[in-house]
């Protein structure tokens, strides 16, 4: 008698971890750079950019930053989460940032520009 090759519970298993995922969210993403889990990116970010990162702070409810990387126009499909570390603000409006990158995550769809 031959052991069954398909091993179902392996199958159940992994259908129990897809369920018990964490649904999509909406979150402010970011094509700076590509970046991965505890990385700092530290750049001159411009006065646009400082008001956005104003309005994250300022909406709690929506604080996560996802930073992906892209190959010419096409996002990749993974990116990591992002927390602002520091912000020291220049007198030209720009700021001195350091962005630190948290938990990969998935990009299952991009909204509009802002």
């Amino acid at each position: 008698m031959t052991a069954d090759p398909f091993d179902m519970s392996v199958l159940a298993d992994r259908i129990e971890k897809v369920k018990s995922a964490p649904a999509p969210e909406d979150v402010r993403l970011f094509d700076l750079d590509s970046m991965v889990p505890r990385q700092r990116l530290s750049f001159t970010a411009p006065a646009i950019f400082v008001d956005t990162l104003d309005q994250i702070e300022a909406d709690k409810d929506n604080t996560t930053m996802v930073m992906v990387g892209r190959q010419r126009l096409k996002y990749h499909s993974h990116g990591v989460e992002c927390t602002l570390e520091s912000l020291q603000r220049q007198p030209d409006g720009t700021a001195d940032v350091v962005l630190v990158a948290g938990r990969l995550c998935e990009v299952v769809g991009v909204g509009d520009d802002e």
